[in-house]
């Protein structure tokens, strides 16, 4: 699952949203000792697209590789449009929407 951040991008660059109760990221703010901080009203709630909304959004052929500790994707169709580094496949093929979409 991508993060709330990755999300919000997402959703900022038009990324087709669905309801509220379908899969979320949270916005919550970690303290120094690592406790989460914050109350339920501050919690933030944002879709969190899968790894195959994300992949069919691009456009196929989509090629992933992931080689320890990075992973990037790039759209066969738009040989220049290549993500930049993620640690997982959901993130990197987010990160590759957003360069195709913007």
């Amino acid at each position: 699952m991508i993060d709330y951040k990755l999300a919000k991008q997402l959703k900022d660059a038009g990324f087709p949203q669905k309801e509220p109760n379908e899969v979320i990221a949270f916005n919550t703010k970690k303290t120094e000792d690592g406790w989460i901080e914050g109350k339920l009203k501050d919690v933030h709630k944002i879709y969190a697209p899968t790894l195959s909304e994300l992949i069919e959004a691009c456009g196929r052929p989509i090629f992933i590789s992931c080689y320890e500790p990075w992973c990037y994707a790039k759209n066969a169709q738009h040989s220049e449009a290549k993500s930049e580094k993620a640690k997982t496949p959901e993130e990197a093929v987010a990160k590759l929407w957003l360069k195709l979409n913007d």
